[in-house]
Protein backbone atom coordinates (compact mmCIF):
# COMPACT_ATOMS: atom_id res chain seq x y z
CA UNK A 1 0.00 0.00 0.00
CA UNK A 2 1.11 3.44 -0.77
CA UNK A 3 0.19 6.08 1.62
CA UNK A 4 0.65 9.89 0.52
CA UNK A 5 -0.60 13.16 2.68
CA UNK A 6 -2.46 14.76 0.01
CA UNK A 7 -4.28 14.02 -2.86
CA UNK A 8 -1.68 15.52 -5.38
CA UNK A 9 1.24 13.80 -4.16
CA UNK A 10 -1.10 10.31 -4.88
CA UNK A 11 -2.39 11.75 -7.79
CA UNK A 12 1.58 12.51 -9.62
CA UNK A 13 3.04 9.31 -8.18
CA UNK A 14 0.07 7.16 -9.58
CA UNK A 15 -0.03 8.33 -12.84
CA UNK A 16 4.13 7.97 -13.37
CA UNK A 17 3.75 4.73 -11.58
CA UNK A 18 1.52 3.21 -13.79
CA UNK A 19 1.02 0.57 -12.02
CA UNK A 20 -1.83 -1.85 -11.29
CA UNK A 21 -3.18 -3.61 -8.65
CA UNK A 22 -1.64 -1.25 -6.29
CA UNK A 23 -3.57 0.30 -3.53
CA UNK A 24 -3.09 3.76 -2.50
CA UNK A 25 -4.68 5.85 0.90
CA UNK A 26 -4.13 8.91 1.56
CA UNK A 27 -4.17 10.60 5.24
CA UNK A 28 -4.06 14.29 4.99
CA UNK A 29 -1.80 16.21 6.26
CA UNK A 30 -0.23 16.11 10.16
CA UNK A 31 0.19 13.44 12.86
CA UNK A 32 -3.84 13.94 13.74
CA UNK A 33 -4.90 13.58 10.19
CA UNK A 34 -2.33 10.55 9.98
CA UNK A 35 -3.62 8.71 12.99
CA UNK A 36 -6.86 9.02 12.42
CA UNK A 37 -7.07 8.38 8.81
CA UNK A 38 -4.86 5.06 9.43
CA UNK A 39 -7.61 3.95 12.02
CA UNK A 40 -9.89 3.28 9.01
CA UNK A 41 -7.57 0.58 7.28
CA UNK A 42 -6.35 -1.52 10.71
CA UNK A 43 -8.86 -4.38 9.44
CA UNK A 44 -7.94 -4.43 5.65
CA UNK A 45 -4.67 -7.24 5.04
CA UNK A 46 -1.41 -5.06 4.18
CA UNK A 47 1.69 -6.69 3.04
CA UNK A 48 3.85 -3.67 3.49
CA UNK A 49 3.29 0.35 3.68
CA UNK A 50 5.17 2.65 1.44
CA UNK A 51 4.69 6.32 2.73
CA UNK A 52 6.30 9.06 -0.27
CA UNK A 53 5.81 12.61 -1.00
CA UNK A 54 7.69 15.41 -0.58
CA UNK A 55 9.81 16.48 2.96
CA UNK A 56 11.52 19.76 3.21
CA UNK A 57 15.52 19.56 3.08
CA UNK A 58 17.57 19.88 6.22
CA UNK A 59 20.91 20.07 5.62
CA UNK A 60 22.18 22.27 2.94
CA UNK A 61 23.73 19.68 0.79
CA UNK A 62 20.43 18.04 -0.23
CA UNK A 63 18.92 19.82 -2.88
CA UNK A 64 15.72 20.36 -4.01
CA UNK A 65 14.31 17.18 -5.62
CA UNK A 66 16.64 14.99 -4.44
CA UNK A 67 15.52 11.39 -3.19
CA UNK A 68 15.71 10.72 0.78
CA UNK A 69 15.14 7.16 2.20
CA UNK A 70 16.24 7.57 5.53
CA UNK A 71 17.07 4.93 8.27
CA UNK A 72 14.78 6.10 10.70
CA UNK A 73 11.83 8.41 11.56
CA UNK A 74 11.73 10.22 14.38
CA UNK A 75 9.16 12.91 16.06
CA UNK A 76 10.23 16.58 16.44
CA UNK A 77 11.55 16.87 20.13
CA UNK A 78 11.34 12.93 20.89
CA UNK A 79 13.84 11.06 21.22
CA UNK A 80 12.20 7.60 19.43
CA UNK A 81 13.72 6.60 16.57
CA UNK A 82 11.52 4.32 14.65
CA UNK A 83 14.02 1.81 11.84
CA UNK A 84 13.10 2.24 8.24
CA UNK A 85 13.04 -0.99 6.33
CA UNK A 86 15.79 -0.43 3.39
CA UNK A 87 16.04 -1.31 -0.19
CA UNK A 88 19.38 -2.44 -1.57
CA UNK A 89 21.15 0.77 -1.14
CA UNK A 90 20.13 4.01 1.11
CA UNK A 91 19.98 6.80 -1.23
CA UNK A 92 20.95 8.92 2.02
CA UNK A 93 21.32 7.51 5.17
CA UNK A 94 20.32 9.39 8.41
CA UNK A 95 16.96 10.63 9.68
CA UNK A 96 13.97 11.99 9.03
CA UNK A 97 12.10 13.99 11.64
CA UNK A 98 8.19 14.21 11.52
CA UNK A 99 7.06 18.06 12.89
CA UNK A 100 3.47 18.92 13.81
CA UNK A 101 3.52 21.72 12.06
CA UNK A 102 5.30 23.48 8.74
CA UNK A 103 8.92 24.24 9.17
CA UNK A 104 9.43 27.09 6.59
CA UNK A 105 12.28 29.50 8.06
CA UNK A 106 16.32 29.00 7.44
CA UNK A 107 15.95 29.43 11.43
CA UNK A 108 13.56 26.79 12.18
CA UNK A 109 15.15 24.51 9.63
CA UNK A 110 18.64 25.32 11.71
CA UNK A 111 17.43 24.94 15.30
CA UNK A 112 16.43 21.11 14.06
CA UNK A 113 20.24 20.83 12.59
CA UNK A 114 21.34 21.73 15.63
CA UNK A 115 19.36 19.05 17.43
CA UNK A 116 21.33 15.75 15.65
CA UNK A 117 24.01 16.00 12.55
CA UNK A 118 21.94 13.04 11.57
CA UNK A 119 18.86 14.74 10.51
CA UNK A 120 18.18 14.78 6.28
CA UNK A 121 15.03 16.31 6.11
CA UNK A 122 11.20 16.63 7.56
CA UNK A 123 8.25 15.77 6.89
CA UNK A 124 4.56 15.76 8.67
CA UNK A 125 3.77 12.57 8.58
CA UNK A 126 6.43 9.46 8.36
CA UNK A 127 6.81 8.84 12.38
CA UNK A 128 3.41 8.62 12.80
CA UNK A 129 2.79 5.99 10.02
CA UNK A 130 6.22 4.14 11.34
CA UNK A 131 4.41 4.16 14.36
CA UNK A 132 0.84 2.88 13.05
CA UNK A 133 3.03 -0.12 10.89
CA UNK A 134 5.42 -0.72 14.39
CA UNK A 135 2.25 -1.27 16.25
CA UNK A 136 0.43 -3.85 13.22
CA UNK A 137 3.74 -5.21 12.17
CA UNK A 138 3.63 -4.05 9.17
CA UNK A 139 6.65 -3.81 7.14
CA UNK A 140 7.03 -0.23 6.70
CA UNK A 141 9.15 2.36 4.41
CA UNK A 142 9.73 5.65 3.06
CA UNK A 143 10.89 7.43 0.16
CA UNK A 144 10.51 11.27 0.12
CA UNK A 145 11.53 13.94 -2.20
CA UNK A 146 12.85 17.29 -0.78
CA UNK A 147 10.87 20.27 -1.49
CA UNK A 148 13.33 22.69 -0.83
CA UNK A 149 16.65 22.76 0.57
CA UNK A 150 17.81 24.46 3.97
CA UNK A 151 16.69 27.64 2.78
CA UNK A 152 13.48 29.80 3.16
CA UNK A 153 10.68 28.01 1.48
CA UNK A 154 9.00 29.13 -1.65
CA UNK A 155 5.19 27.43 -1.72
CA UNK A 156 5.31 28.81 -5.09
CA UNK A 157 8.01 27.21 -6.28
CA UNK A 158 7.27 23.78 -4.51
CA UNK A 159 3.92 23.90 -6.46
CA UNK A 160 5.30 24.43 -9.85
CA UNK A 161 8.06 21.81 -9.54
CA UNK A 162 5.93 19.19 -7.73
CA UNK A 163 5.14 16.78 -10.36
CA UNK A 164 9.17 17.08 -11.53
CA UNK A 165 10.21 16.58 -7.97
CA UNK A 166 7.62 14.14 -7.16
CA UNK A 167 8.56 11.96 -10.23
CA UNK A 168 12.51 11.19 -8.48
CA UNK A 169 11.18 9.17 -6.23
CA UNK A 170 9.40 6.70 -8.92
CA UNK A 171 12.13 4.63 -9.60
CA UNK A 172 12.87 3.73 -5.77
CA UNK A 173 9.24 3.08 -5.14
CA UNK A 174 8.81 0.40 -7.97
CA UNK A 175 12.15 -1.36 -6.70
CA UNK A 176 10.20 -1.44 -2.96
CA UNK A 177 7.05 -2.76 -5.03
CA UNK A 178 9.29 -5.35 -6.81
CA UNK A 179 10.87 -6.56 -4.31
CA UNK A 180 7.46 -7.31 -2.18
CA UNK A 181 5.92 -9.02 -4.66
Amino acid sequence: MIVTATNKEQKVVKNKLSLDNIRYFRTGIGPNNVKNSLKTIKRRPIKYILNTGICGGINSEINQGEVIIPEYVRRKGGQEKLKVNKLNKIVKDGTLITSEKPIKSKADKLEIKQQDEGILAVDMEAFYVAQFCQAHSIPFYVVKACSDNSREVNKDEIINNLDQILGNVIPAVKSIIMEQK
